[in-house]
């Protein structure tokens, strides 16, 4: 018998199935065998199209016959539908014993069936002995002994291959089940936005809220005591779709008997730019939101709360990953306690457990710097999953299902918290889903609904003064909106009168006021809008927001036409004005000191738009643009109505444009040698300027690049921390070619990348290389999730899921599995009722 050997379905012989017994319901052979002296090491490994086929030999043979050959050609379709149909035939004529029955052509169905055949964990069972779950009657006494007191040892390795074809037939070769299987078991409701103020009386409004769609704000509560928040607890709230904000509340000593469950806040409204805030609350000490795991948008600002400890003993960066983060004018951390190393929990079966607290990562310049570790307080750990289950375990760290974001039961994972992307309600239970199912459209960035649902959702708080319709939402291209996708117009359909998005006939037209946008938060009520009947005014003065650019893009890029003035004045973190994508006319009827565009005081902005834009009226002023090349800013002329000019050119080179290089030569480069988590590229050495010495080196840019479509500065600011990658290359003046390594890289992985000189700032002249691309070499895969194995009478069933990072194109997963005997004398000795199996994996 050979080791391993590989089974395929996916083109192997047609006979391969005649020598199998599809009824038998086993998955492998027998791993039994009568004779008592003899033991046999079983190490077969398989393949499949769709998913794992299952089939059962009725007698013991060589592995190596002629019977089991892999192929990698023939007609895989003859093959998965004899299985497909053998496999229906067989739950049909089961039907009335095992309540299983195929009743469409869904392949999943099938795998639903023989899961719930044949796994243990798929069905319920009661909690009896590991002796009456198994099944003996084919079995003799000893066989019945060795599978008992045996260790599996199962080793799963993933191969990858550069086949393409071969990578959709694996997709699906999974056991487990659908992420929709997964569901919430909270009783509690869906609640609109709730505003909290002067009073505790009206936190009653929160009852029974599992998720509150919209935000929830606890202001100016300034006249109560310590003892005015006793009474008030709500441990059915999970998840908040928009922003979580205190201000002022007196009395308020912790947040944990608030919302001691409190796992999400999705941040799809903002309060600018953050979606937690705690400020100037006086009697607060602990934060204790223990359960909090996930801020998806926004950042979180906790500050000038004099008695708050433990709100830097937060690892922020890991919760609120895409925001500033903004923790000030707290107690001092010397006059707080420490945060311990473990602490005992109490767990839902009853019994306690010890975990330990994570490590903060050691700032490396700050000298002598301790490492510590994260805490809400002296009793609560900060929780931090498994790299492999970001964001989504249980207390003790055990993983969820990848469709729970936080916790789960610790008796079923499936049973979650809070589901990491959407959910929709049927039937008074709650489902987790990757996408919205087709008839149903997306709301508030979690919930899916029916079309009914969508026109009974009533208007927002935060809208009641400019919306007049009470239920202003429509169904449209898989949301639910208050607005009309690009291309469409809001109109009231015949008959019902209901609200409806039909194709603009011609350009669409969508008008809104002007506004000053000085937050990502103020800029969302432009979404979607074509016609600012206004001016509009751009003032990003801080200097954090990681996300600011990407906003913008998603917000402003329908905007085609300004009535009034256009200003952009000390934004900070603006390099390129191309969100303004669309933008055709400023039309100047309203001045601003008789201009109608100015940008002035942007430290970074090294870019305009990318279109022509046409000015009807008033001037155009650009002043302190350091980064923006003058040539740049008189091209705009080109494009001005009579009358219009720019009001300073004459002195335009003496603020603008004077810390760059503006007279650029183009650089030739390609990658020299490529591997899998480097590349070495190459470009030609700049020799052009008149003393050498002025430069003073090369910076390389480089990025993840799915797509050979990016740009110098879409989606990219000046605080963005994240997407390009920096590095310093120094100048080396007798080579005529310079390289650089490129390190860190993600295997099989495409990149872009290019490189631009670096210069003293009085130097007008520098060089830069077009944007190149490259692959890296594809890698092995890493491990598989949620490996589970199963024992049911002769039977071993193993299931998996794909691995989180492929490192290639999948062509077929390989399994081996070594049964080892045990001396009898020794199984004798151990009470395997009371001390159970053990699995190696």
């Amino acid at each position: 018998m050979s080791e391993t050997e590989l089974w395929s379905t996916n083109g192997a012989p047609n006979n391969f199935f005649n020598e199998c017994d599809l009824r038998s319901g086993c998955l492998w052979q027998n791993l039994k065998n009568n004779n008592k002296e003899s033991y046999y090491r079983l190490s077969p490994s398989l393949f499949g199209s769709y998913y794992l086929p299952i089939c059962k030999c009725t007698y013991w043979y060589d592995i190596n016959n002629s019977i089991v050959t892999a192929a990698n050609d023939g007609n895989s379709a003859s093959n998965s539908d004899r299985l497909n149909n053998t496999v229906k035939d067989y739950h049909k004529d089961k039907k009335s014993d095992s309540g299983c029955y195929v009743a469409n052509d869904s392949r999943w169905s099938i795998v639903q069936c023989f899961a719930n055949e044949y796994l243990p964990g798929a069905r319920k069972h009661n909690r009896s002995s590991l002796w009456k779950r198994w099944r003996w009657k084919k079995m003799s006494s000893f066989g019945k002994a060795l599978l008992i007191y045996c260790i599996f040892s199962i080793s799963i390795n993933v191969t990858a291959s550069q086949d393409i074809d071969a990578l959709q037939t694996t997709t699906r070769l999974t056991a487990s089940q659908p992420n929709e299987d997964a569901f919430i078991m909270s009783p509690g409701e869906v609640c609109s936005s709730v505003d909290v103020r002067n009073t505790p009386l009206h936190l009653d409004r929160l009852r029974n809220c599992r998720v509150v769609e919209g935000f929830v704000q606890i202001m100016l509560i300034d006249k109560y005591g310590n003892d005015s928040f006793d009474n008030y607890t709500f441990p059915l709230l999970t998840e908040i779709t928009g922003y979580l904000l205190l201000f002022r509340v007196n009395g308020l000593q912790t947040l944990g008997q608030l919302f001691p469950n409190l796992t999400v806040i999705r941040g799809s409204e903002l309060a600018n730019n953050y979606a937690l805030v705690v400020y100037e609350l006086m009697h607060i000490k602990e934060l204790g939101l223990t359960s909090l795991i996930d801020i998806q948008r926004g950042g979180v600002r906790i500050e000038k709360n004099p008695n708050l400890c433990h709100a830097d003993t937060i690892d922020w960066k890991a919760i609120a990953p895409y925001g500033e983060n903004w923790i000030k004018g707290n107690q001092d951390g010397n006059e707080c306690t420490t945060c311990p190393s473990n602490v005992t929990v109490s767990l839902p079966s009853g019994i306690t457990q010890t975990i330990r607290c994570p490590l903060r990562d050691v700032n490396r310049l700050i000298h002598n710097e301790k490492a510590s570790h994260l805490c809400w307080s002296t009793n609560h750990c900060q929780q931090k999953c498994p790299a492999h289950c970001p964001k989504s375990c249980n207390k003790t760290g055990e993983c969820c299902s990848t469709s729970c974001l936080g916790q789960c039961s610790s008796n079923n994972k499936s049973h979650c918290m809070v589901c990491r992307k959407y959910y929709y309600i049927h039937n008074n239970q709650t489902r987790c889903v990757d996408k919205c199912p087709d008839h149903m459209f997306l709301f508030s960035e979690s919930r899916c609904l029916t079309e009914e649902e969508c026109y009974k959702i009533y208007k927002p708080l935060q809208r009641i003064a400019d919306i007049t319709d009470n239920y202003p939402y429509v169904p449209a291209q898989g949301e639910c909106r208050l607005d009309c996708p690009l291309g469409y117009t809001l109109t009231r359909a015949t008959g019902s009168q209901r609200l409806a998005c039909v194709p603009c006939k011609g350009p669409c037209r969508s008008e809104c006021k002007g506004m000053v946008i000085e937050s990502i938060s103020q800029m969302q009520q432009l979404r979607g809008c074509t016609i600012i009947q206004g001016s509009l005014s751009i003032r990003l003065r801080q200097l954090g927001g990681e996300n600011v650019v990407r906003e913008l893009e998603k917000v402003l890029y329908s905007i085609e036409e300004i009535y009034g003035y256009l200003t952009i004045v000390r934004s900070y973190a603006l390099m390129s004005l191309g969100f303004f994508r669309n933008l055709k006319i400023i039309h100047g009827t309203v001045l601003n000191a008789n201009l109608s565009l100015s940008v002035i005081d942007n430290q970074n902005l090294q870019e305009l738009w990318n279109q022509n834009v046409t000015i009807k009226r008033g001037n155009v002023r650009f002043n302190d643009n350091p980064m923006l090349c003058v040539k740049k800013i008189t091209s705009l002329k080109s494009h001005f109505d009579e009358g219009v000019g720019i009001e300073n050119e004459e002195q335009l080179n003496k603020t603008n444009g004077v810390r760059v290089a503006c007279e650029i030569k183009k650089l030739n480069t390609h990658p020299t040698k490529i591997s899998l988590e480097l590349a070495v590229i190459q470009w030609d050495a700049f020799k052009d300027l008149p003393d050498m010495r002025q430069l003073l080196g090369y910076v390389v840019y480089y990025i993840e690049a799915p797509h050979e479509n990016v740009t110098f500065y879409d989606g990219r600011d000046a605080c963005n921390s994240q997407g390009w990658r920096v590095d310093d290359v120094a100048y080396i003046q007798e080579n005529d070619d310079a390289t650089h390594i490129l390190t860190k890289l993600q295997a099989f992985t495409q990149y872009a990348y290019y490189v631009k000189t670096y210069t003293l700032s009085s130097e007008n002249l520098g060089g830069q290389t077009d944007i190149t691309y490259f692959r890296t070499s594809p890698g092995t895969p890493r491990i598989v999730k949620d490996l589970h194995v199963y024992i049911d009478n002769d039977t071993l069933i193993v299931s998996w899921q794909e691995p989180t990072k492929i490192n290639g194109k999948l062509s077929a997963y390989r399994i081996g599995a070594t049964l080892n005997d045990e001396r009898n004398e020794m199984i004798r000795q151990r009470n395997y009722c009371h001390d159970g199996m053990i699995y190696s994996l």
